[in-house]
């Protein structure tokens, strides 16, 4: 607790150092050079704003030039030096608002392009474009095939948590169009990564300067770092190292992200979830900014894997090589994506996709409704899978970034092991009981609360291939919308519709956890028994507490004989 309280007041000292600084490279090609030009040269202030100010900076750009305008019509040299420093001033502050314009533009791209399509599909054209139809999915399979390559890449230049949200949205296969899924799946490690110079001057900040060899190309790069390839003592290891300036945009990025999803919700309700996840992520997001808690998540993830015998790999940070900004890991290898279908495909390697991901189910299951603890960010690029160097004909899995890893509170745990095993058995009353006791809780619970039942048994389903997946969801939205046409022919609709009213911090956590793991496998095309699944580990996790049992071990297969 008293780490936590530390790094807490780290940060808001490095927020408030961070709002004082000034960009002097960006004002210098924002401001200063424009403004010269219109001292000396009035005739070239406009190109020269227009060419030298960075791309997102466009307030910057049009106050650049109203300063220049200023300062080449004033009538002495003190109220030159006066405007200029105005100038100096006004662009680095408009500097940020050409980020905020880039963010809010793109967010209005799709949102707009989607609501006329919506109602045109639902009203103008609903003859034609009846829904479940072949003809309505057509329509808005053109629609997304426009849409998102544009958000993708936008994204993928404003890098950040933007990155970030693209990442998770890629892993939802069972929910999220085609054309998103594909667009978005370069945002998991294929991004743009810092220069050479920016790599040697985060690992000499930390203090890492004794590598035997070191490759300045990364083998990938996401939105928080990027990962180097190294030896270090002999020892093959995979560097992590911090984009520079990343922290300052998360931070910032973080707010405008939440205020996008409240203008969302005021168009359309289902999206108040999605606010209240967002503004719970808010309060978790900084631990992923500080490499010192992922070397930490990811020892705990290790020994808790080590007691039942478990063959997933986590790789083991290197305790001299760890710092704020960079640290360093065991090198697992070869590897490649759990969602590489050509390489799992027999004409490669030949991997049992059903068995791999079955593997996957039992570690999150076990670390998560066993011990309570869980990494929240499993998409697929990092999930890695190589062959097992006992058995070439064997594979085994990696998990990586353990930066955002939560351990539930005792009595978050006992409440998600009641909701889990009262799923199982379909027994809505001790599921109801689950839900109040993790403090969920909606406007209809009072009138109908079998309702909130019936969503999370949604969405803690079996996994299934990527067309069922979207149909078990489209059909169990088209259910949530005739209830609530039903209870307005019925005059019994709350004020407001369904709204969630209180919904716990440990709903983000496990739901993005469980939901990335349903990506995977509609992904994959792999139908699994998830819910029993969770189910036995849940089970398992209440005998071992009730007992004091120690972990169960599986056990290990006699060594071959020799010859």
């Amino acid at each position: 607790e008293r780490r936590a309280d530390g790094l807490r007041r780290a940060r808001r000292l490095e927020q408030k150092k961070q709002r004082s600084d000034t960009d002097w490279r960006r004002v210098v090609w924002v401001v200063l050079v424009p403004t010269l030009a219109a001292v000396f040269v009035p005739r070239l202030a406009l190109p020269a704003a227009c060419l030298l100010a960075s791309p997102g900076a466009l307030a910057a750009r049009f106050l650049a030039v109203a300063a220049c305008r200023g300062v080449s019509t004033a009538p002495a040299p003190v109220g030159r030096r006066c405007l200029l420093a105005a100038a100096v001033r006004l662009a680095a502050w408009a500097s940020g608002l050409g980020r905020a314009a880039h963010v809010y533009a793109t967010a209005s791209f799709a949102i707009s392009i989607y609501t006329v399509a919506t109602l045109l599909a639902d009203y103008a054209l609903s003859e034609t474009l009846a829904k479940g139809s072949a003809r309505r999915e057509a329509y808005f399979d053109a629609i997304h095939a426009v849409v998102a390559p544009v958000v993708a890449d936008r994204m993928a230049a404003l890098k950040s948590i933007w990155v970030k949200i693209g990442q998770y949205i890629s892993t939802r296969a069972d929910v999220v169009p085609a054309a998103w899924n594909a667009r978005l799946a370069v945002l998991q490690d294929d991004l743009p990564a810092d220069s050479r110079r920016q790599v040697a001057a985060t690992l000499a900040e930390a203090g890492f300067a004794e590598f035997d060899e070191f490759d300045f190309v990364p083998l990938a790069s996401a939105s928080i770092a990027q990962v180097h390839r190294a030896r270090y003592k002999g020892r093959e290891v995979a560097v992590k190292v911090q984009h520079r300036g990343v922290a300052r945009l998360f931070l910032s990025d973080v707010d405008k992200a939440v205020r996008i999803a409240r203008f969302c919700a005021r168009l359309n309700e289902d999206f108040e979830a999605t606010v209240t996840i967002l503004e719970a992520w808010q309060r978790e997001i900084w631990k992923e900014l500080d490499f010192r808690v992922e070397a930490g998540n990811a020892r705990r993830a290790i020994a808790l894997l080590a007691e039942v015998g478990s063959d997933v790999v986590v790789p083991a940070p290197l305790d001299d090589l760890v710092s704020e900004k960079a640290f360093a890991m065991d090198f697992f290898k070869p590897a490649f994506k759990i969602d590489d279908d050509e390489l799992l495909s027999d004409a490669y390697y030949a991997v049992d996709k059903r068995a791999l991901c079955e593997k996957l189910a039992h570690a999150i299951s076990y670390l998560l409704f066993d011990r309570g603890f869980t990494n929240c960010d499993p998409h697929p690029g990092n999930v890695l899978v190589g062959p097992s160097p006992a058995d070439d004909r064997s594979f085994r899995l990696a998990l990586l970034d353990w930066g955002w890893a939560v351990q539930l509170e005792p009595h978050q745990l006992a409440a998600w092991r009641q909701l889990v095993l009262a799923l199982k058995d379909l027994d809505v009353a001790a599921a109801r009981d689950a839900l109040r006791s993790l403090g969920y809780r909606n406007s209809q619970d009072d009138r109908v609360p079998e309702r909130s039942v019936q969503f999370f048994a949604f969405l803690l389903r079996d996994t299934s291939a990527r067309a069922r997946a979207r149909a078990e969801t489209d059909d169990f939205f088209d259910q949530r919308k005739a209830q609530e046409r039903r209870d307005k022919a019925a005059n019994q609709r709350e004020r407001g519709g369904r709204k969630v009213t209180a919904l716990p911090d440990s709903f983000i956590f496990v739901i993005r956890t469980i939901g990335a793991f349903r990506g995977i496998c509609a992904h994959l095309q792999v139908d699994l028994p998830l819910t029993d699944i969770m189910a036995h580990h849940a089970k398992r996790g209440l005998m071992r507490d009730a007992h004091d049992l120690a972990p169960c071990v599986k056990p290990k297969p006699p060594p071959p004989a020799s010859a």
